[in-house]
């Protein structure tokens, strides 16, 4: 079912290659961290599991960018 709006580049759209994987894709969504120089007092807000101080940026786009 094709929903309004959204629209396959040509470059999916035509290669038997990758349609079958993306044909039901709207978008990417990905995640990383970045590290933070922050107030000592902050510090414990901002510190990962492995023990860095970092933040957490998370991206999505749709096929337009």
């Amino acid at each position: 079912m094709a929903r309004l709006g959204v629209t396959i580049c040509a470059k999916i759209r035509e290669s038997t290659r990758f349609y079958p994987y993306f044909k039901d894709c709207i978008g990417a969504l990905d995640g990383t961290h970045i590290f933070a120089m922050i107030t000592n007092s902050d510090v414990p807000s901002y510190r990962t599991r492995k023990g860095f101080v970092s933040q957490n940026v998370l991206a999505a786009c749709n096929f337009d960018l």
